[in-house]
């Protein structure tokens, strides 16, 4: 009875806090974007992070009454040059290994998402070619240990975290590029994620602090048309 108690006011707790941000969302994260690319404007930095590219993004297609930023071409001029400062570079990459943009990729990949009716013919292949060099490195470390035993650290080389990561992007990139291979390889990757690889009390690994990474992950594939 004491634990349907607190479990009761944890969830009133929460309902009330969803109704009060009801309020201010998602009008706080638009300020909340404008605000910071208005501070990175004039930084060296602005040019080298795709999460730049997908705030720009964002505020420019997003229809709301609480975002000023609809429309506005300075935020598509700042998505775009974004964007192709980090696809020079990235196809000027001479690595092999490009695990270096597991984290910022989706970024990435949703701000082509975005912006892919809005982007020439020349830009958008030139896009598509940088974010696909990436994404095949993706691919074959996901490809290369979908068939081992457990997708833990003794049998893949690598965290539960690190290829549920890889899954997902193999798997978002499949959606937004129409490669169907990939994303039938991140499918089969996150179901296993998903349905097969927790420990019985709900873990993937020793490390609660990135047990939400592979759930994050597998949640990535919602089944939804992202072309929608």
């Amino acid at each position: 009875m004491r634990r349907l108690y607190l479990l009761s006011t944890i969830l009133m707790v929460q309902v009330a806090t969803l109704q009060l941000l009801g309020g201010v969302l998602p009008g706080r994260y638009f300020d909340l974007m404008a605000s910071e690319l208005d501070r990175l404007e004039s930084s060296s930095t602005l040019l080298n992070s795709p999460s730049v590219m997908l705030a720009a993004a964002v505020l420019y297609v997003h229809q709301h009454p609480d975002n000023d930023f609809f429309g506005d071409e300075k935020m598509l001029d700042m998505a775009l040059q974004v964007g192709d400062y980090v696809a020079d570079e990235s196809l000027k990459d001479p690595e092999e290994d490009r695990q270096h943009y597991e984290w910022e990729i989706h970024c990435w990949l949703d701000s082509y998402r975005l912006l892919e009716a809005r982007l020439t013919h020349e830009r958008r292949n030139h896009w598509r070619r940088a974010l696909e060099q990436n994404v095949r490195w993706f691919e074959a470390e996901v490809d290369a240990r979908i068939e081992f035993p457990r997708f833990q650290g003794p049998f893949i080389r690598t965290s539960t975290n690190h290829l549920a990561i890889f899954a997902s992007t193999v798997y978002l990139a499949g959606r937004i590029l129409r490669n169907q291979s990939w994303e039938d390889l991140g499918t089969r990757a996150m179901h296993r994620l998903a349905s097969e690889e927790q420990s019985v009390d709900g873990r993937y690994s020793q490390v609660r602090s990135v047990d939400h990474l592979p759930v994050r992950a597998a949640g990535t594939s919602d089944h939804q048309p992202v072309h929608a």
